[in-house]
Order: C-alpha cells, then sequence, then structure tokens
C-alpha cells in the first residue's frame, strides 16, 4: 500500500472530504489531495506535512509516511531519557527527565531519547530523517530487520543509525554521508529498534 492509499483509507475513516482534509492542511485544494492519494503529485513528501496529516486523521504518523506498525492510535506514555542512561537500562525512575506521549502500541520497556547533532539528518528529501531536537521512542523488545533503526553502542558511544544488511556484513550507517558506517561486531549492543518519531520539541 502507498503513502497515498494509507491517506485515502485514513481519511475515509474519518469520514472526511478531500476538501476538508485539505483545507486542514494549510488550504490544499480537493483535487491537491486527490492527487497525493493518486501517487501522482510528490506535495506530500515533506515529512512535517505527513505529520500534521497523520494528526488531523487520528492514525500513526510512522504507519501513515512508511507503512510501518499500526495505523491504530493507543495512548500510552513513554519516560524520555538521557543517551549516557541507555547503557543502564531498563529504565530507573530516577533517570526519567520526564514522560512523552505517543498513539502506537509499545512494549513496556520501551524509552525515548531526543536527538542530538547531525549524523542521522539524510541528503536526500525523499528519505526520512532525524533532526536535532526530535524525539524518537525505542522499543528494545523488537528485533532489528534490514534498514530498520536502531540505537546501538559501541566503543565509543550510543548512537541512533540505520541497521544496513550487506551480504553477510551489518552496518550502523549514519543517514548523513559526512559520517562514517560502523561494521556491527561483537562488541555492538543494540539496545532497540525505533518505532516513533515525534516532533514536539518544535514548539
Amino acid at each position: 500500500m502507498s503513502i497515498g492509499e494509507r491517506l485515502k483509507e485514513a481519511r475515509l475513516k474519518k469520514q472526511m472530504t478531500q476538501d476538508q482534509l485539505g483545507q486542514a492542511l494549510g488550504g490544499l485544494t480537493g483535487p491537491t489531495i486527490s492527487a497525493i492519494e493518486n501517487g501522482t503529485a510528490k506535495t506530500f513528501r515533506d515529512p512535517d506535512l505527513v505529520l500534521e496529516a497523520a494528526k488531523i486523521l487520528a492514525v500513526s504518523p510512522i504507519w501513515l509516511q512508511f507503512g510501518l506498525g499500526d495505523a491504530e492510535l493507543i495512548s500510552e506514555t513513554i519516560p524520555l531519557i538521557d543517551w549516557e542512561d541507555v547503557l543502564k537500562l531498563p529504565v530507573k525512575p530516577s533517570q526519567i527527565k520526564r514522560r512523552v506521549g505517543t498513539t502506537l502500541a509499545v512494549s513496556p520497556k520501551s524509552f525515548a531519547l531526543k536527538v542530538n547533532g547531525n549524523s542521522m539528518v539524510a541528503q536526500s528529501g525523499d528519505e526520512v530523517s532525524f533532526r536535532e531536537g526530535m524525539i524518537v521512542i525505542v522499543d528494545p523488545e523488537i528485533t532489528p530487520k534490514p534498514n530498520s533503526f536502531v540505537v546501538a553502542s559501541n566503543n565509543k558511544e550510543t548512537v541512533l543509525r540505520k541497521f544496513v544488511h550487506e551480504g553477510a556484513k551489518k552496518y550502523l550507517q549514519p543517514l548523513n554521508r559526512l559520517f562514517q558506517q560502523e561494521i556491527v561486531s561483537n562488541k555492538t549492543k543494540v539496545h532497540g529498534v525505533v518505532r516513533v518519531i515525534l516532533q514536539e520539541e518544535f514548539d
């Protein structure tokens, strides 16, 4: 199912017309929404627009944009911790900075982190991008699959990376080409898979 098809499914479930959704998204026209749903418009590549549409339609933004997880919204609150506390999991009450909400079902051991730096800012506008200040919710009970996004530790630090398979080798790959990818070794510890991306920190 394409992103346009998911948008149409969510819009119809919400009982909104194309004109109504377009107006709610800042004045887009009904024909523009129709073109997005049919896959003939590129307007919907803007991740901010996707997040706004998910909010309006009450669906998971990661489902709407990438088709991952469930569309259904389930209220959860997840502990936000510091990056250095990832090495001390499971989360202890003293480590919780605050709690963040999500509408995607995640395991009770999930935790949230605030993105630092620009190593996961993609060069291409077609790719998902993790800008500084975003919040990611990480589920440690999910096994990483090729091309999933993970939080992992190596000899130096704990990082957010894309989990890449190339033949028999596995890599932790940054989206920013100015940073080097790292080989997954027996010293690498994957702490969990990113399930949710939030932009709440841009208020």
